[in-house]
């Protein structure tokens, strides 16, 4: 999958009730609103794929964050990476699981 594919995706899995419930455990704006459970068979078909994992974290859409910290491939991390994803966390879901 491409990056615009998987986009099109977490938008269409997004949902209103899933914002609410992030935002008011601190969420920025930029995020669809996408269940963790949703992310599961994207995660499987994903899993290593981390030039899609930068790509995706890199686009600063929290879902985008959290799939990126799940298929990402830990032994492809540089020092630079990993501090630049850290520095990208904007809460404590991208922080606590994606960085992680």
């Amino acid at each position: 999958m491409t990056l615009s594919e998987v986009m099109e995706y977490l938008e269409s899995k997004g949902s209103e009730q899933t914002r609410k419930t992030f935002k008011r455990h601190g969420a920025p704006d930029d995020f669809f609103g996408v269940k963790v459970g949703d992310l599961k068979p994207l995660e499987k078909k994903l899993k290593g794929n981390h030039s899609l994992a930068m790509d995706l974290y890199a686009t600063g859409n929290s879902d985008a964050q959290y799939l990126a910290g799940l298929i990402a491939d830990p032994k492809e991390f540089s020092i630079a990476d990993f501090e630049l994803w850290a520095s990208g966390a904007t809460w404590n879901m991208i922080s606590d699981y994606a960085v992680a």
